[in-house]
């Protein structure tokens, strides 16, 4: 038996939904999450903390919860360096917010922590959670506890803080990380989140409380730094001179672009990590082996994407794939943090959103062309020229094409060049004139 085989057959018999019905599938976590991330790409955050039609209120709370816990350890993993017990020795937001831990074992009383500690605790705190079968259920047919929903409340407040000790005390760090975009959409996820499903009060929000309030087309702009708190500008004078020391070239080391979503936070801080060590071709290098080894082997993909994945399987994951990018250790680290974040899944979707960085980085501007049969290399060449000298791909700026065969437009082109499309295809052109016959009838 081989090795995809081999994991295949335990990956089957291994994973389990977070819960549901007796008549649903065993997929039920796998199919929500896929929901989830479908439509976060879709750019409507409002319309993604919706609850899916049909589906179960408290599975679509756990899997969320589960996901914003992952964001909040990642964004929070960003800043470490500048977050000690000496540089923050309490837990807070602004000196108008200190947060004091307290949990049923350890600490009955609410007690002052640092924050590095606070936080650990907390992680710590919600993951007990997580592995507590009572709370949420492994197996099928096993309901949720009754309090299921209050708990759920509990921990979204106490992950807000994170957020509010981040945008507080470290958004000098974040911005010059180049993570502020990142930051603000993850926030802005987890606020439409927490007001769909009323998992918050208001008076929660504390030192946010302004900036969460805004209207939607003004939530969280990235225009200025303003709209947050006077008070986020203000960081000790020790970050302050670490940042200076340590970020003195984050200008050359940030992403070209901006992306949104997991996968595209993923892509920046591979690409920011690369840049810091100058491997970035290496790492490019690596990531195209290992999307040519996925390409091979079909049967990785449905591996990556099973969310059950065991320890085991997913070291096992990690060591096969890491065999072709020895010389790229900022991709190892890569397949490293995604098998312990649960989101080896997102691996192709990342190494995607990375060749967008590195085109970004090379001023290359790209260009589709989709057709209903390939195009030969004489037409295609034509087609690149024509585009090559439009006003939209802009001088200095080196054109990458690419052909991409949907037998669906029955013919005529369909081009696409950053966020412009021109549709020439024979199937639009259908289109239109139903419409016209329709209208007339």
């Amino acid at each position: 038996m081989s090795f995809l085989q081999s994991l295949n057959s335990r990956s089957a018999k291994s994973f389990k939904a977070v819960n549901g019905p007796q008549s649903r599938s065993d997929s039920t976590n796998f199919q929500l999450r896929q929901y989830a991330e479908a439509t976060l790409g879709s750019g409507s955050l409002r319309h993604a903390v919706k609850l899916p039609e049909g589906e179960d209120l408290n599975e679509w709370l756990a899997v969320n919860t589960v996901d914003f816990y992952n964001q909040i350890n990642m964004l929070y993993g960003t800043v470490t360096q500048f977050c000690s017990p000496s540089s923050c020795p309490e837990m807070k937001a602004t000196d108008e917010y200190e947060y004091l831990w307290q949990d049923s074992e350890r600490f009955k009383k609410p007690t002052k922590l640092s924050a590095p500690e606070y936080i650990e605790h907390l992680m710590s705190w919600v993951q007990a959670y997580f592995e507590n079968p009572a709370v949420f259920p492994s197996k099928i047919g096993v309901a949720f506890p009754k309090n299921f929903q209050s708990i759920i409340r509990t921990i979204f407040k106490r992950l807000y803080r994170v957020y509010a000790h981040i945008y507080c005390e470290h958004f000098e760090v974040i911005t010059k990380l180049g993570m502020q975009p990142h930051l603000n959409t993850s926030l802005k996820h987890f606020v439409y989140f927490s007001k769909e499903f009323d998992l918050i009060e208001r008076k929660d929000y504390g030192p946010l409380t302004d900036l969460v309030d805004q209207p939607a087309h003004l939530f969280f702009s990235s225009t200025s730094p303003t709209m947050l708190s006077r008070s986020f500008a203000r960081t000790t004078s020790l970050v302050g001179r670490s940042v200076t020391r340590s970020y003195a070239t984050a200008s050359a080391t940030a992403p070209p672009i901006q992306l949104f979503g997991v996968d595209g936070t993923y892509a920046s801080a591979l690409y920011t990590a690369a840049a810091k060590e100058s491997a970035l071709d290496a790492t490019s290098k690596g990531l195209a082996s290992i999307n040519a080894t996925l390409s091979k082997e079909k049967a990785f993909a449905g591996i990556l994407a099973n969310p059950a994945l065991s320890a085991a399987d997913k070291a096992t994951v990690v060591e096969a794939l890491s065999k072709s990018v020895k010389s790229a250790p900022a991709v190892t680290n890569l397949l490293s943090v995604l098998a312990d974040n649960n989101r080896l899944g997102l691996l192709p979707s990342i190494i995607t959103n990375f060749g967008t960085l590195m085109s970004a980085y090379k001023g290359e501007v790209e260009a589709t062309v989709t057709s209903a049969t390939p195009l030969d290399s004489k037409l295609l060449s034509r087609i690149e020229s024509a585009i090559a000298k439009s006003e939209y791909v802009g001088a200095g700026k080196k054109l990458k094409i690419s052909n991409k065969v949907n037998p669906e437009i029955l013919g005529g082109l369909v081009v696409e060049l950053g966020d412009r499309t021109v549709d020439l295809s024979v199937s639009s052109k259908i289109s239109r004139l139903n419409a016209l016959i329709s209208e007339a009838v």
